[in-house]
């Protein structure tokens, strides 16, 4: 499709600003269908190692293991996945991945909160793993809500915007909120859970497209 659009001299000369004129509601969903990713393994990776031994005396020991675990569970969620979504499509695999993430979300916390390594472990890895299938098939979901010649900026935007604010803020807000509940972690728990109602509800409102060739997805975005 690139090849074509080069061949046909018919490039964006400004891909950036045609993306924000034209395609605003896609530019908004793709950013939706990756926020919660951001955020769910910030909360995970980031957060949780200083949660975990500042407010649970855990050793840093036990929760640098759990991220390890963490990793083979994001793994696990990719993997399935990509294979899932050859079959069923890749929204109908988003929509379960954010909803896992929406379900385990005080769950997940429960577990952390018992202080056990073992109970720790298994909510960081399976938490994750719901991240995971919805990260393993966002590339797609995203790539397929823009025309090709706007394709590469419309997702690049959306990843870099939903990484600002559900990554690099999200440590800091998760932090802000225990030390607002006096130690408690369901406002962290509750910030996650609406973070992926956000991300349900863009995934909702993309089409799914599965079953649609990439080269009939030239001139319009790909939203139910």
């Amino acid at each position: 499709m690139f090849a074509q659009i080069k061949n046909l001299n018919i490039e964006s000369k400004a891909p950036l600003l045609e993306v924000l004129r034209d395609y605003p509601v896609a530019t908004i969903l793709a950013t939706g269908v990756s926020y919660v990713i951001f955020v769910q393994f910030y909360v995970v990776t980031t957060f949780a190692l200083s949660y975990a031994t500042t407010q649970l005396g855990v050793s840093r020991n036990v929760v640098l293991t759990g991220v390890l675990f963490a990793a083979f569970g994001l793994f696990v969620g990719i993997a399935i996945a990509a294979a899932l979504s050859d079959r069923l499509g890749a929204r109908q695999v988003a929509l379960a991945g954010a909803l896992g993430i929406f379900v385990l979300a005080f769950p997940a916390f429960w577990l952390i909160d018992t202080g056990s390594p073992l109970l720790i472990w298994i909510a960081m890895s399976t938490w994750i793993a719901g991240g995971g299938a919805l990260y393993g098939v966002s590339g797609a979901l995203t790539s397929e809500l823009f025309p090709a010649r706007v394709r590469y900026s419309g997702i690049s935007f959306s990843a870099q915007v939903a990484g600002l604010f559900g990554g690099a803020l999200t440590p800091i807000i998760a932090t802000a909120l225990v030390s607002w509940s006096a130690g408690a972690s369901w406002p962290v728990a509750a910030y996650v859970a609406i973070a992926s109602l956000f991300t349900l509800a863009a995934v909702y409102r993309a089409s799914e497209t599965h079953r649609v060739a990439i080269d009939q997805l030239r001139s319009a975005p790909a939203i139910s």
